[in-house]
């Protein structure tokens, strides 16, 4: 007989394809991984956990309601918490005092433990960067990629160069006496690796 065709169920199909859980879900809610409310009610938390978690190979998506951000939430005693902050605390015990939990698939809906680990702010922030991510996880765009920014890659090392007065480059470059400083400090651009002597402007 063939399986329920939702992802990580394993229950026999019995009507489009779905089990008799989901079927009646797609009937009721026009989307078979929708669980109700009444659904959940009476059931202990990882009960209510594992409803609405899809437990599969990879990032374990949550199906239950998520924030503006796309991270889930989840009722724990009276609070709504974060759901992957719950799922590492199910699998591991409470978080650390000052801790938060982070994403190492930055898949703000995951909520596998394996795909957590616990941090601080700092952690997190550095986590971003070195994966080239800004807070709203888009990547950062550096140098010309940049849309935001109208220098070349020959400008910034004719600034790296420059013999006259840094005001007189923010003149001729039409931008800020700041970021020409910055471009000579190495505090921008810093993408851009040093010029062989051989290399022409």
């Amino acid at each position: 007989m063939a399986k329920c065709s939702i992802e990580g169920c394993e229950k026999d199909a019995v009507a489009r394809g779905f089990c008799q859980t989901h079927y009646m879900r797609w009937r009721k809610h026009g989307d078979a991984t929708k669980v109700s409310r009444v659904a959940l009610k009476g059931k202990s938390l990882r009960e209510r956990f594992d409803c609405q978690a899809v437990k599969k190979y990879g990032c374990w998506d949550w199906i239950g309601h998520k924030d503006k951000k796309g991270y889930g939430r989840i009722l724990v005693e009276g609070k709504i918490q974060l759901a992957h902050r719950v799922s590492w605390e199910l699998a591991n015990g409470p978080v650390p005092n000052g801790l938060l939990v982070l994403h190492r698939c930055d898949n703000p809906s995951c909520t596998n433990p394996e795909h957590l680990f616990v941090g601080t702010q700092k952690d997190n922030i550095d986590d971003m960067v070195n994966k080239g991510r800004d807070r709203r996880g888009h990547p950062i765009l550096k140098g010309i990629a940049n849309g935001a920014t109208f220098l070349s890659d020959d400008d910034v090392y004719a600034i790296r160069e420059w013999n006259g007065s840094l005001k007189e480059a923010a003149s001729h470059y039409r931008i800020s006496y700041g970021q020409i400083w910055n471009i000579r400090t190495r505090r921008s651009w810093k993408h851009l690796p040093e010029r062989n002597s051989n290399d022409s402007i």
